[in-house]
């Protein structure tokens, strides 16, 4: 799967300490360090069809109902989430060791070259070792996006009782040219990373108005050129075929704690663009001139 979009994101380090077997269950227990590097534990319940034998370099030894199965750290914690998760419904909003803190959100989307999060992460990423060095009892997480984008025109009903103006030839043929106009792919992912920044708002984005637009990018006149109405985004963490259920991402501006976050921008005038492109407009305002 091509990814497009990364999150940096960051969460205390879960530490495995012990497992005993009690009656018809495993009572299992994990620690984390606090902010003085002490040892606060986290206890879970969980089915006799889970066996944890051992934890070493970073993988677990486990029995999975009946079968012998290596997993790492991540895998772990989404099953730490899962079984907290299972005695804690009453209490979702409530933050849970296992989640994720979006601190930067960035494109490795090659239009050029076939760029990956490893090729991205690797050569000087500044924001990472940023992160890593103010992360001495926390754990980095990488969060790769594989972006679907679809572009939805529509137009009002009209019923004989209905106040609304019949549309017109005119309005028709405006509508169908409007569902007809796209931006480029490049620019799609550009839309969506902007969305993302506009609505976690991770600090280390500040810098982003500094390195947009790429080079090889088309003139951002193109944002402004279309009669696209609004700008929507869905993120799911919560999928079996990812991966990634059990993972809820927040930041200092997203309090609100979830697997899946939805926004929508309205992009109805330039203000409204203007508004979802705060952090880089200035070089989009320099190059209308």
């Amino acid at each position: 799967m091509k990814l497009h979009i990364y999150l940096i994101c960051k969460r205390k380090q879960l530490f495995y300490e012990d497992s005993v077997l009690d009656g018809n269950y495993y009572k299992t227990r994990f620690y984390y360090l606090d902010d003085n590097h002490n040892k606060q534990f986290i206890g879970i319940i969980h089915p006799l069809t889970i066996k944890i034998n051992n934890y070493k370099n970073g993988i677990y030894d486990i029995d999975w109902n009946g079968t012998n199965k290596q997993i790492g750290d991540l895998c772990m914690s989404s099953l730490v989430f899962q079984c907290w998760y299972a005695n804690n419904k009453e209490n979702l909003d409530k933050h849970f060791i296992t989640d994720l803190e979006v601190m930067y959100i960035g494109q490795c989307f090659g239009r050029k070259t076939n760029r990956t999060i490893d090729y991205r992460l690797k050569h000087n990423h500044t924001k990472l070792k940023k992160i890593s060095a103010n992360a001495s009892n926390e754990e980095i997480v990488i969060v790769g996006i594989n972006i679907r984008c679809s572009v939805m025109s529509s137009s009002q009903v009209v019923s004989p009782k209905s106040c609304i103006k019949a549309p017109t030839v005119a309005d028709l043929s405006s509508l169908q040219q409007q569902a007809q106009k796209r931006i480029s792919a490049g620019q799609e992912i550009t839309v969506c990373e902007a969305a993302l920044i506009s609505y976690f708002k991770p600090n280390l984005n500040i810098e982003y108005k500094k390195t947009f637009p790429s080079k090889d990018f088309k003139s951002t006149k193109e944002l402004y050129n279309t009669n696209f109405g609004f700008s929507s985004f869905a993120i799911n963490l919560d999928d079996d075929k990812t991966n990634t259920k059990g993972f809820r991402l927040f930041s200092q501006h997203i309090q609100c704690i979830k697997s899946t976050h939805l926004n929508s921008f309205q992009l109805s005038n330039t203000n409204e663009i203007e508004e979802l492109f705060s952090p880089l407009y200035y070089v989009i305002k320099n190059q209308q001139q």
